[in-house]
Protein backbone atom coordinates (compact mmCIF):
# COMPACT_ATOMS: atom_id res chain seq x y z
CA UNK A 1 0.00 0.00 0.00
CA UNK A 2 3.00 2.05 0.45
CA UNK A 3 4.38 1.59 -2.40
CA UNK A 4 0.95 2.15 -4.51
CA UNK A 5 0.76 5.51 -2.51
CA UNK A 6 4.36 6.67 -3.30
CA UNK A 7 3.59 5.68 -7.05
CA UNK A 8 0.05 7.83 -7.28
CA UNK A 9 2.18 10.46 -5.22
CA UNK A 10 4.79 10.64 -8.45
CA UNK A 11 2.88 10.35 -11.24
CA UNK A 12 0.61 13.31 -9.80
CA UNK A 13 3.92 15.15 -9.22
CA UNK A 14 4.69 14.16 -12.78
CA UNK A 15 1.27 15.44 -14.66
CA UNK A 16 1.36 18.46 -12.67
CA UNK A 17 5.26 19.07 -13.92
CA UNK A 18 3.71 18.09 -17.61
CA UNK A 19 0.65 20.78 -17.05
CA UNK A 20 3.22 23.76 -16.03
CA UNK A 21 4.86 23.09 -19.01
CA UNK A 22 2.99 23.36 -21.27
CA UNK A 23 1.32 26.48 -19.33
CA UNK A 24 5.02 27.94 -19.84
CA UNK A 25 5.18 27.66 -23.32
CA UNK A 26 2.21 29.05 -24.18
CA UNK A 27 3.21 31.97 -22.56
CA UNK A 28 6.22 32.36 -24.89
CA UNK A 29 3.58 31.47 -28.12
CA UNK A 30 1.49 34.31 -26.83
CA UNK A 31 4.32 37.08 -25.43
CA UNK A 32 6.77 36.01 -28.62
CA UNK A 33 4.98 39.05 -31.55
CA UNK A 34 4.30 41.19 -28.40
CA UNK A 35 6.31 44.94 -27.74
CA UNK A 36 9.14 46.09 -25.99
CA UNK A 37 7.52 47.22 -22.73
CA UNK A 38 3.99 46.01 -21.64
CA UNK A 39 2.15 46.76 -18.85
CA UNK A 40 3.72 48.60 -15.39
CA UNK A 41 7.34 46.69 -16.73
CA UNK A 42 5.33 43.38 -16.25
CA UNK A 43 7.17 42.74 -19.64
CA UNK A 44 10.52 43.69 -21.20
CA UNK A 45 11.45 42.46 -24.61
CA UNK A 46 15.54 42.27 -24.55
CA UNK A 47 16.96 41.53 -28.29
CA UNK A 48 20.68 41.17 -27.92
CA UNK A 49 23.17 39.57 -26.32
CA UNK A 50 24.43 42.62 -24.60
CA UNK A 51 20.90 44.13 -23.03
CA UNK A 52 20.45 40.64 -21.74
CA UNK A 53 23.94 40.57 -19.92
CA UNK A 54 23.33 44.11 -18.61
CA UNK A 55 19.83 42.80 -17.31
CA UNK A 56 21.40 40.08 -16.05
CA UNK A 57 23.87 42.21 -14.04
CA UNK A 58 21.55 44.28 -13.01
CA UNK A 59 19.03 41.73 -11.08
CA UNK A 60 21.80 39.35 -9.81
CA UNK A 61 23.25 42.63 -8.32
CA UNK A 62 19.82 43.73 -6.84
CA UNK A 63 18.48 39.97 -5.70
CA UNK A 64 18.75 39.47 -1.78
CA UNK A 65 17.37 36.04 -1.63
CA UNK A 66 17.93 33.41 -4.33
CA UNK A 67 19.33 32.59 -7.80
CA UNK A 68 17.37 29.79 -9.75
CA UNK A 69 18.67 28.42 -13.05
CA UNK A 70 17.78 26.56 -15.82
CA UNK A 71 21.07 25.75 -17.68
CA UNK A 72 19.65 24.06 -20.69
CA UNK A 73 22.15 23.29 -23.78
CA UNK A 74 24.32 20.71 -22.24
CA UNK A 75 27.90 21.77 -22.00
CA UNK A 76 28.11 25.59 -20.89
CA UNK A 77 30.60 27.40 -22.89
CA UNK A 78 33.73 29.06 -21.62
CA UNK A 79 32.27 32.66 -21.99
CA UNK A 80 29.01 31.63 -20.59
CA UNK A 81 31.01 30.20 -17.46
CA UNK A 82 33.36 32.98 -17.46
CA UNK A 83 30.57 35.70 -17.15
CA UNK A 84 28.45 33.56 -14.56
CA UNK A 85 31.18 33.33 -11.95
CA UNK A 86 31.30 36.82 -10.93
CA UNK A 87 27.69 37.52 -10.65
CA UNK A 88 27.50 34.02 -8.93
CA UNK A 89 30.67 34.65 -6.62
CA UNK A 90 28.95 38.12 -5.47
CA UNK A 91 25.38 36.57 -4.52
CA UNK A 92 27.18 34.09 -2.98
CA UNK A 93 29.12 36.08 -0.78
CA UNK A 94 26.11 38.35 -0.06
CA UNK A 95 24.31 35.11 1.44
CA UNK A 96 21.99 34.66 -1.53
CA UNK A 97 20.50 31.00 -2.01
CA UNK A 98 21.86 29.81 -5.77
CA UNK A 99 20.91 26.75 -7.26
CA UNK A 100 21.34 25.65 -11.08
CA UNK A 101 19.77 23.00 -13.10
CA UNK A 102 21.96 21.52 -15.63
CA UNK A 103 21.11 18.85 -18.07
CA UNK A 104 22.32 15.23 -17.37
CA UNK A 105 24.61 15.47 -20.33
CA UNK A 106 27.15 18.10 -18.31
CA UNK A 107 28.49 15.04 -16.66
CA UNK A 108 30.86 14.28 -19.66
CA UNK A 109 32.20 17.70 -19.77
CA UNK A 110 34.81 18.78 -17.21
CA UNK A 111 34.44 22.37 -17.43
CA UNK A 112 30.89 22.21 -16.65
CA UNK A 113 31.11 19.90 -13.96
CA UNK A 114 34.39 21.60 -12.63
CA UNK A 115 32.21 24.99 -12.09
CA UNK A 116 29.13 23.00 -10.37
CA UNK A 117 32.13 21.89 -7.91
CA UNK A 118 33.20 25.21 -7.38
CA UNK A 119 29.75 26.47 -7.13
CA UNK A 120 28.79 23.74 -4.41
CA UNK A 121 32.07 24.90 -2.70
CA UNK A 122 31.12 28.44 -2.55
CA UNK A 123 27.92 27.41 -0.77
CA UNK A 124 25.41 27.15 -3.60
CA UNK A 125 23.92 24.15 -4.95
CA UNK A 126 23.73 22.03 -8.39
CA UNK A 127 21.57 19.38 -9.96
CA UNK A 128 21.14 17.75 -13.11
CA UNK A 129 18.03 15.89 -15.01
CA UNK A 130 17.67 14.17 -18.44
CA UNK A 131 15.19 17.20 -20.30
CA UNK A 132 15.08 21.00 -19.31
CA UNK A 133 12.02 22.88 -20.77
CA UNK A 134 14.01 25.93 -21.40
CA UNK A 135 16.55 28.08 -20.25
CA UNK A 136 15.61 30.28 -17.33
CA UNK A 137 16.92 32.38 -14.36
CA UNK A 138 14.47 33.48 -11.26
CA UNK A 139 15.47 36.46 -8.96
CA UNK A 140 14.23 36.36 -5.48
CA UNK A 141 10.79 34.74 -6.95
CA UNK A 142 9.67 37.67 -8.32
CA UNK A 143 12.19 38.46 -11.82
CA UNK A 144 11.95 35.86 -13.92
CA UNK A 145 14.02 35.58 -17.67
CA UNK A 146 13.77 33.04 -20.15
CA UNK A 147 14.31 32.75 -24.35
CA UNK A 148 11.56 34.48 -26.45
CA UNK A 149 12.19 31.83 -28.61
CA UNK A 150 13.13 28.18 -26.99
CA UNK A 151 14.47 26.86 -29.84
CA UNK A 152 16.23 30.13 -30.91
CA UNK A 153 18.98 31.22 -28.27
CA UNK A 154 19.74 34.11 -30.27
CA UNK A 155 15.98 35.56 -31.02
CA UNK A 156 16.19 37.29 -27.92
CA UNK A 157 14.99 37.25 -23.87
CA UNK A 158 11.44 38.60 -21.99
CA UNK A 159 11.82 39.95 -18.78
CA UNK A 160 9.06 39.08 -16.48
CA UNK A 161 7.95 40.82 -13.11
CA UNK A 162 4.17 39.55 -13.23
CA UNK A 163 3.41 37.88 -9.78
CA UNK A 164 1.17 35.04 -11.30
CA UNK A 165 3.32 34.22 -14.03
CA UNK A 166 7.03 33.92 -12.07
CA UNK A 167 4.93 32.01 -9.40
CA UNK A 168 4.01 29.26 -12.39
CA UNK A 169 7.65 29.33 -13.04
CA UNK A 170 8.78 29.18 -9.69
CA UNK A 171 7.28 25.98 -9.53
CA UNK A 172 8.32 24.45 -12.39
CA UNK A 173 11.50 25.36 -11.34
CA UNK A 174 10.97 23.39 -7.88
CA UNK A 175 8.77 20.63 -9.43
CA UNK A 176 11.97 19.60 -11.97
CA UNK A 177 14.64 20.49 -9.15
CA UNK A 178 13.13 17.97 -6.66
CA UNK A 179 13.56 15.20 -9.04
CA UNK A 180 16.94 16.04 -10.24
CA UNK A 181 19.76 14.79 -9.43
CA UNK A 182 22.35 16.45 -7.15
CA UNK A 183 25.79 16.10 -9.42
CA UNK A 184 27.82 14.40 -6.94
CA UNK A 185 25.21 11.46 -6.86
CA UNK A 186 25.03 9.18 -10.13
CA UNK A 187 22.06 9.17 -11.50
CA UNK A 188 19.97 5.90 -10.59
CA UNK A 189 17.99 3.10 -11.94
CA UNK A 190 14.84 1.98 -11.36
CA UNK A 191 13.75 -2.28 -10.29
CA UNK A 192 13.99 -2.67 -14.08
CA UNK A 193 17.40 -1.54 -14.47
CA UNK A 194 16.33 1.70 -16.34
CA UNK A 195 17.54 5.11 -15.75
CA UNK A 196 16.27 8.40 -16.35
CA UNK A 197 17.82 9.15 -19.05
CA UNK A 198 16.91 6.11 -20.74
CA UNK A 199 13.26 6.30 -19.58
CA UNK A 200 12.74 10.41 -21.04
CA UNK A 201 14.74 9.13 -24.37
CA UNK A 202 11.74 6.43 -24.48
CA UNK A 203 9.21 8.81 -23.90
CA UNK A 204 10.23 11.35 -26.49
CA UNK A 205 10.34 8.68 -29.22
CA UNK A 206 7.11 7.43 -27.88
CA UNK A 207 6.01 11.24 -28.81
CA UNK A 208 7.41 11.41 -32.29
CA UNK A 209 10.28 12.95 -32.21
CA UNK A 210 13.02 12.11 -34.18
CA UNK A 211 16.74 11.05 -33.37
CA UNK A 212 17.81 14.77 -34.08
CA UNK A 213 15.27 15.85 -32.23
CA UNK A 214 15.92 13.92 -29.40
CA UNK A 215 19.97 14.38 -29.30
CA UNK A 216 19.10 18.52 -29.19
CA UNK A 217 16.42 18.03 -25.85
CA UNK A 218 18.92 15.80 -24.11
CA UNK A 219 22.01 17.65 -25.34
CA UNK A 220 23.63 14.63 -26.48
CA UNK A 221 25.08 13.35 -30.35
CA UNK A 222 22.35 11.74 -32.78
CA UNK A 223 25.00 8.78 -31.91
CA UNK A 224 24.28 8.36 -28.51
CA UNK A 225 20.52 8.80 -28.94
CA UNK A 226 20.99 5.71 -31.49
CA UNK A 227 23.05 3.93 -29.37
CA UNK A 228 21.13 3.90 -26.33
CA UNK A 229 17.55 2.92 -28.54
CA UNK A 230 19.55 0.03 -29.86
CA UNK A 231 20.73 -0.90 -26.34
CA UNK A 232 17.09 -0.34 -25.24
CA UNK A 233 15.44 -2.20 -28.10
CA UNK A 234 17.68 -5.45 -27.58
CA UNK A 235 16.44 -5.05 -23.35
CA UNK A 236 12.66 -5.11 -24.96
CA UNK A 237 13.14 -8.00 -27.49
CA UNK A 238 11.40 -5.70 -29.81
CA UNK A 239 12.81 -5.43 -33.53
CA UNK A 240 11.19 -1.53 -34.33
CA UNK A 241 10.60 1.36 -32.59
CA UNK A 242 7.00 1.10 -32.77
CA UNK A 243 7.16 -2.55 -31.11
CA UNK A 244 9.68 -1.01 -28.39
CA UNK A 245 7.12 1.88 -27.74
CA UNK A 246 4.44 -0.57 -27.59
CA UNK A 247 6.49 -3.37 -25.19
CA UNK A 248 7.59 0.32 -22.96
CA UNK A 249 4.51 1.00 -22.52
CA UNK A 250 3.38 -2.33 -21.48
CA UNK A 251 6.06 -2.74 -19.08
CA UNK A 252 5.19 0.82 -17.19
CA UNK A 253 8.04 2.23 -18.37
CA UNK A 254 6.55 5.74 -20.16
CA UNK A 255 4.68 6.14 -17.22
CA UNK A 256 5.61 8.35 -14.93
CA UNK A 257 4.97 5.79 -12.03
CA UNK A 258 8.61 4.56 -13.30
CA UNK A 259 10.41 7.26 -12.09
CA UNK A 260 13.45 5.65 -10.39
CA UNK A 261 13.85 7.47 -6.96
CA UNK A 262 11.50 9.04 -4.85
CA UNK A 263 12.19 12.96 -6.01
CA UNK A 264 15.16 14.64 -4.55
CA UNK A 265 14.54 16.95 -1.41
CA UNK A 266 15.92 20.55 -0.24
Amino acid sequence: MLLLRQQLDLQDHQRRVDDTKRAVLSLLDQVGGLGTVIGEQQLLRLYDLDSIQQHIEKLAHACTEEVAVFATGGAQTAESLEAARPLDADVLARGVRVRNLYLDAVRNDPPTMGYARWLVQEGGQARTTPHLPLRMIIYDRRHALLPTDPEAADAGAIALDSPGVVAALQNLFEQTWRQATPFDEEPSRNEDGLSEPERVLLQLLSEGDTDETVANKLAVSVRTVRRITAELLKRLGARSRFQAGALAAERGWLDATSQCTTPHGG
